[in-house]
């Protein structure tokens, strides 16, 4: 593919908007430092757009910026205009704080305190928009993301039931702090996945798996696959019995290593890897937004490596 030159086209105090010359009113990328900033924003709607349709284009920056068109439903029935948007994607674990990505989202939508609130509410209340994260829209329009939730039921009672338990709980937040999942989490995860590995491997069943081509992916595959049916399990038992999840009393039964370890952090690294999507218009008003991301791998090694690498370049801050 054709390297693409990237033209400025607007600049803002803390990001800035680019074009491709060669391909004219299709190819837009912004990039961030560390705030959102809406100026660049507002005066790339009021001078560069235009009708489009684009590829995905990937920016590792604060934040991820996707011009699309709306959806058919929003565009006129004789289909000759075609109103452009901006999709916005941010990465929560990218914003340091839900405080913060709360206040950029306000600083984005021109302080319009009730768009803003609506926008992250998935990420800051959780249980309406978290049904949506759950569900992923499981028709015939999302079967890409259907099979991340195949140990998830999507039965309403148990999306609203998990809502409340990401939403609520004290053990959820004391355990892995919701809102910001630490290197040192992660660590200590990748040490039992390990433990877990090994016990797996001295079975009948884990000899077997070793002893064939690429026997210890398989193993860890395997592995990986058993915790989150254990967690999926444990998280079901608990919905039927209907656990009280405001007893700040169920952070001190969940011992490393069991069912509801595993099943707390699997829920905490859907809330943490997922991204929120928000849309605006040409003016700068946030149209809707939804969740997505949900490949989130919670016992994949490799990941849970990569995780604790990434998060913390140095020692993390829990530690000093």
């Amino acid at each position: 593919m054709k390297r693409l030159d990237w033209e400025l086209v607007a600049s803002g105090a803390s990001a800035q908007l680019y074009r491709s010359p060669s391909l004219p009113g299709q190819l837009l990328r912004v990039r961030c430092s560390r705030a959102l900033d809406p100026e660049p924003l507002r005066l790339a709607i009021e001078r560069v757009f235009a009708p489009f349709a684009v590829p995905r284009q990937r920016v590792n920056d604060f934040a991820e910026y996707q011009p699309d068109l709306l959806p058919s439903g929003n565009v006129d029935m004789t289909n000759e205009e075609r109103v452009p948007a901006l999709t916005i994607e941010i990465k929560p674990k990218r914003c340091g704080s839900f405080r913060r990505l709360q206040y950029c989202a306000s600083e984005l939508f021109g302080g319009d305190a009730l768009r803003s609130r609506d926008a992250v509410r998935s990420l800051l209340e959780g249980p309406e928009e978290l049904r949506k994260l759950l569900r992923m829209h499981t028709g015939e329009e999302r079967h890409a993301h259907a099979a991340n939730m195949k140990m998830y039921p999507s039965r309403p009672e148990f999306v609203d039931w998990l809502a409340g338990v990401i939403t609520k709980s004290p053990a959820l937040a004391l355990v892995h702090r919701i809102q910001k999942l630490h290197p040192c989490d992660h660590a200590f995860v990748e040490m039992l996945l390990e433990r877990e590995t090994e016990l797996f491997a001295a079975t009948a069943q884990g000899a077997y798996l070793r002893s064939r081509a690429g026997g210890d992916e398989r193993v860890r595959w395997q592995v990986g696959r058993m915790l989150y049916q254990r967690a999926a399990a444990w998280l079901i038992r608990q919905q039927q019995q209907h656990a009280d999840w405001s007893s700040a009393s169920v952070g001190w039964s969940m011992e490393p290593g069991t069912d509801a370890f595993y099943a707390l952090y699997s829920v905490a690294c859907i809330a943490n890897d997922c991204s929120v999507l928000i849309r605006i218009d040409r003016y700068g008003r946030a149209l809707d937004h939804w969740i997505v991301d949900l490949d989130f791998k919670p016992f994949d090694i490799e990941r849970i490596r990569r995780r604790a690498r990434t998060y913390a370049p140095r020692n993390c801050v829990h530690e000093t």
